[in-house]
């Protein structure tokens, strides 16, 4: 019995994560499938990136035609050029969600090798409790958004930051920024890491620039450039639509910053509301509370991204739900890894068995998926209608155009 549990502890050591990615990769595609195969799909924004990307192969570059705009223009992605050749592969839908989801499963890969490096038998274990997060799961299942491509890149760089590779931490960096905006954010709070707590004034000054002069440039050049409702806006609301969802303290870049500086009171009321404070406790309770704390400095850029989404007028972005976590969710498990390499074995393995366990509470409690606490098994129940249904999109002929909402 002892060989057994050996040989069994010896294979989860080796493939543990590997088995957990792939887990991960299978339930999140059974479940988008499910979705597609019912008509249950939220196609707010996966309509428009599929069509564009299509058309990239056909000479229309990331254009759609649902609103006669570029993909590019209300938030700067490219990173969609790079994912139009898979439709060679498989031309279907699902494509831009299985690369979603690969993409997740590659950060928890990279999450395990950061853990690996020092702890090879709890590494499988941590990454185990990153698949099963609440959080990861909304991410993965809800919507295909924009943010949640620069999940793996974001893995990538505080990868890079844990070995010390500023070039892979770079290529890291640069990518995550190509699916969009708001990543510039988190650059700039990086750089300021390095700049404070790793001395490194070369690479940190360097890394605060590229993320104001990127977000300038994208907010004011870029997005004005290729974004028709700027020409017919207003007001700044409508010029930049990222600020409606901050509406609540202005009608402009200006007068949203002085009301947050004049009325701190009122700030900080609106952000640990009752809504506010209950998505902390959702975000929070499985990856143990304050497990994050164990590398304080690499915590501490998630800190001003969590206040600005709890700043936001926007209910979903401000109770921390949908996409609006995919740029703060990496941060918060490299804090957790990178704290576990500074501990002993030891402590390293209760700690990491106390993450397991909240974040099983926190998979009862909140997750989407199979036996989670939101786990809803009749949106994913195929019956009789749906077949119909399917049968009737079959006889529509290819070259066929055709828009449903």
């Amino acid at each position: 019995m002892k060989n057994v549990v050996c040989v069994v502890n010896r294979y989860w050591m080796r493939w543990g994560a590997l088995l957990s990615a792939a887990g991960f990769v299978l339930v999140v595609m059974w479940m988008i499938s499910r979705q597609f195969a019912t008509f249950d799909t939220r196609t707010a924004d996966l309509d428009r990136f599929i069509q564009a990307t299509w058309n990239t192969l056909n000479g229309r570059f990331l254009y759609s035609t649902i609103e006669e705009r570029s993909i590019l223009s209300g938030h700067f992605s490219p990173i969609f050029a790079f994912l139009a050749p898979l439709l060679w592969i498989w031309q279907d839908p699902r494509v831009l969600s299985l690369a979603q989801t690969v993409g997740i499963a590659v950060s928890g890969l990279l999450f395990y090798k950061m853990v690996q490096q020092k702890h090879p038998a709890i590494a499988p274990w941590f990454t185990l409790a990153y698949f099963l997060n609440p959080a990861l799961h909304e991410l993965a299942l809800l919507e295909l958004r924009r943010i949640t491509f620069a999940v793996p890149f974001l893995a990538m760089a505080f990868y890079a930051l844990s070995i010390k590779n500023r070039r892979l931490l770079l290529v890291g960096l640069f990518f995550a920024l190509l699916c969009k905006e708001d990543v510039a954010l988190l650059v700039i709070l990086i750089g300021g890491y390095l700049l404070l707590f790793e001395r490194d004034i070369k690479w940190g000054t360097g890394l605060v620039i590229a993320g104001i002069s990127w977000l300038l440039l994208v907010l004011f050049v870029i997005n004005p450039a290729l974004d028709p409702r700027v020409v017919r806006a207003a007001n700044d609301l409508e010029a930049y639509r990222g600020l409606r969802y901050f509406s609540d303290w202005g009608n402009s870049p200006a007068d949203i910053m002085t009301t947050i500086l004049l009325q701190p009171t009122l700030v900080v009321q609106h952000m640990f509301d009752a809504d506010g404070v209950a998505a902390l406790w959702r975000v929070f309770i499985p990856i143990g509370l304050l497990l994050p704390l164990l590398a304080p400095a690499v915590f501490l850029p998630a800190i001003p991204m969590l206040g600005y989404l709890l700043l936001s007028s926007n209910p979903a972005m401000h109770q921390l739900q949908d996409w609006y976590m995919g740029a703060v969710l990496p941060v918060l498990f490299a804090a957790i890894g990178i704290g576990l390499t500074r501990r002993s074995e030891k402590a390293a393995g209760w700690l990491t068995a106390f993450l397991l366990a909240t974040t099983i509470i926190g998979y009862t409690q909140f997750s989407y998926a199979p036996f989670g606490g939101k786990f809803n098994p009749i949106k994913y129940e195929l019956i009789q209608h749906h077949a119909r249904a399917a049968e009737m999109v079959a006889l529509v002929p290819e070259e066929t155009a055709v828009a449903a909402t």
